[in-house]
Formats: structure tokens, sequence, C-alpha cells
């Protein structure tokens, strides 16, 4: 609960910069919610777990045995002293992964990475003293539980709200944020000339790529989302 707290935290720290300091141009994710629980709370918890927290041990770390084995044995020896920085070196490197989180590379960007991945920083700090402490199953357990609970957060925050919402006597539009997608559900219909639309029904697409088929200028930067525009609205 105290990692869940802390990482609601850091999402909020990450709003506040995404909307007033450097837009974070997060990438869109469009997969089915199925695909979408299996990688965050199985298949990422196992790889990740076994990549950085399996190792912590000495005797689960075969790479640590085998330079072992060339020292002759001093690097055993010396595991106590070692194994902070090891431990430390996990985390940072298990913070800084998540970074492609993100599709931005200005240098202001890389300054405050720290607290982009802060949560998963602090994460892997809680982790590593589970995976220690109780064993590498229960790491897992943990890894995968918390991210259970920002999916769930996730959704229940951005699934079906909605982005925008006006009417007046020429037209009426209403634009639904998707936190997952239904690709077999996906579609697209409008009926335009030139200079007018006259409708558009659409669900589970992109924002970003419906804003380029208007072929509208000068538009402001925006973070892509999935969305549906729901039937029965006239733009």
């Amino acid at each position: 609960m105290l990692e869940f707290v802390i990482g609601i935290l850091f999402l909020g720290l990450i709003y506040l910069i995404d909307s007033h300091v450097l837009n974070l141009d997060m990438p869109l994710d469009d997969s089915h919610l199925i695909v979408i629980f299996l990688l965050m709370v199985v298949i990422a918890p196992i790889i990740e777990e076994f990549i950085f927290r399996f190792p912590l041990k000495y005797k689960r770390n075969y790479l640590a045995k085998f330079i072992n084995f060339l020292s002759k044995g001093r690097l055993k020896k010396r595991w106590g002293s070692f194994f902070k920085y090891f431990l430390y070196l996990s985390v940072i490197v298990f913070g800084m992964i998540h970074l492609p989180n993100y599709n931005n590379s200005e240098t202001l960007f890389f300054i405050i990475s720290p607290i982009l991945v802060g949560s998963q920083l602090i994460g892997g700090i809680f982790l590593s003293y589970t995976r220690i402490k109780l064993g590498f199953a229960w790491s897992i357990l943990q890894h995968s539980t918390f991210n259970l609970i920002i999916l769930l957060f996730g959704i229940f925050i951005s699934h079906n709200q909605i982005i925008t919402e006006e009417s007046n006597e020429d037209f009426s539009v209403k634009i639904i944020e998707q936190a997952f997608v239904d690709k077999n559900k996906a579609y697209y219909k409008s009926k335009s000339n030139k200079d007018t639309i006259f409708y558009i029904e659409a669900n589970d697409i992109s924002l970003s790529s419906f804003i380029d088929s208007l072929k509208l200028k000068d538009l402001h930067h925006f973070e892509d989302k999935c969305v549906a525009f729901p039937k029965n609205k006239t733009v």
C-alpha cells in the first residue's frame, strides 16, 4: 500500500509536468484490455523480477558465480561489500528502462527523468527488500499486484471519460477517451466536402490519426489517445 501511495504521488507529479512544464508525449497503447492485463500483470513482472531481483541472492546469481570462478573465489569473499552497489545499480537500471514509456528526447526530459521514473526507482527498492526477506515468488506477486492496481486505477480515471463535448446551433461534437480498445469493433465513418463536415462516427481509433485525416493547419501539439465519437452526433 505504501508503494501504491508513492506511485500515485509520482503520477500526480508527472501529470503536473506534462501539463505545465514539458509535453511528455506518451506513446499510444491501442491494445485490447486482455493483452494489456497479460503484459502488465503477468509477463512484465515475471521477466523484470527474473532480470533484476532474482540475482540479488548470491546462490542464484550465476553471473557472479562465474566471475567468482574466474577470480578464484575472491568475489564470494567480498560479496557482502559488493552487494549494496549491485543492488543500487539494479534499482537504477530498473527505473531507467521505463523511460521509453515516453517519446521525448529534449534535454529537460533527461534532467527530470528521475522524477518520471521515480515510482519505478522506489518500487525497485521495495521489491528488492521483498525478494531478499521473503523470496523471489513474493516479489513477483508484489510486482503483479502493484501493476494490477495501477491498471485498474488508470481504467477508472480514463476509460469512457469525456475529452470534449460542445454543442450549438451549428454543430454538436462529443469525444470520449478509451483506456483500452477492441480493434474488432473499431470503425470510422464520415461525410464531408471541401469546407464542411456533415457527420463523424468513430470508435476505438487514434485521435492523432483522426486529426491528421482532417488536414487542418496550425494545430497545437497534443497527447495521442484512443477515442470514440458516439453515434448521432453531428460535426
